[in-house]
């Protein structure tokens, strides 16, 4: 048995957070681990005897909320052998998570919700989720409310050239299946050319069942889409760098060329050297 792992799990104390949570600890296993659930909600207080009274309010049904999100999660999945803790603060949920993954100190992944495609004028991942992404220094596992997973079957890794060790790749092992996962990794060419020299992710992925793909075009989202779709993926895994070609990929408008992108599982993992 390996280390102990700890999840945290931002939720709304909504169905798809509730959603989310159980497919994404259902694949992970929650044997020994600690789960830790976090609520954040705006304190209005003004410093009025009015707004003061309002904030007790949020906070007392924040934890009425947190407490039947609790149980509900309880009901669908196997919490028995897992440390559950619940943390609620006021701010924004971003700025909140920052906080409680540093406090914490040890965190291995951040599980959320999206609520996924519905039209062009909706995100690709909701605000919170694409701010979470965007600043997390640990992986984010992002689980659409339409999507199912555990372990993944056929993984696609999107491949923007940058440097990748086995390190970086360890929570992508959590959610797979070495013998019988299916993993392309998938390389965005621009200029139509195939990449040049040794694959970093051929050493990263030794020992699993991988191949590698070149595909031309020049606009990211809609070639990973297409390819997604094509080999019916049903984990996307990108390595974001806080410079890199996938920056702002979180935050694009959903149309039909890239709506694949928002009904399957997105492990982003934090690439923090050099950013």
């Amino acid at each position: 048995m390996g280390p102990l792992k700890h999840y945290v799990i931002p939720t709304d104390l909504s169905d798809a957070a509730i959603h989310a949570a159980e497919l994404g600890l259902g694949a992970l296993g929650t044997e020994g681990a600690t789960v830790t659930l976090v609520y954040s909600y705006l304190n209005l207080s003004t410093g009025s005897p009015l707004t003061v009274d309002l904030d007790q309010l949020m906070e007392q049904s924040a934890r009425d909320g947190m407490r039947d999100f609790e149980e509900r999660l309880r009901q669908r999945i196997d919490l028995r052998n897992a440390t559950v803790k619940t943390c609620i603060e006021h701010g924004d949920l971003p700025n909140v998570i920052d906080r409680v993954t540093e406090e914490i100190g040890s965190v291995d992944l951040l599980i959320m919700g999206t609520s996924g495609a519905a039209g062009v004028k909706k995100a690709l991942m909701g605000s919170n989720a694409a701010d979470v992404v965007e600043r997390s220094h640990v992986p984010v596992l992002v689980i659409p409310n339409t999507s199912q997973i555990g372990p993944a079957q056929r993984v696609v890794i999107a491949d923007d050239g940058g440097e990748v060790d086995k390190e970086l790749l360890k929570p992508l092992r959590w959610l797979i299946d070495p013998e019988r996962t299916r993993i392309t990794v998938v390389h965005v060419s621009r200029s139509g050319e195939r990449m040049s020299g040794h694959s970093p992710y051929a050493d990263a992925l030794e020992g699993l069942r991988c191949s590698f793909l070149t595909v031309p075009g020049t606009e990211v989202s809609e070639v990973l889409s297409s390819t997604l779709r094509e080999l019916d993926a049903d984990l996307l895994v990108l390595v974001h760098r806080r410079k890199g070609v996938f920056k702002d990929l979180f935050r694009k408008s959903i149309s039909a060329e890239i709506s694949m992108l928002a009904e399957v599982p997105m492990l982003v993992l934090e690439h923090l050297k050099g950013t």
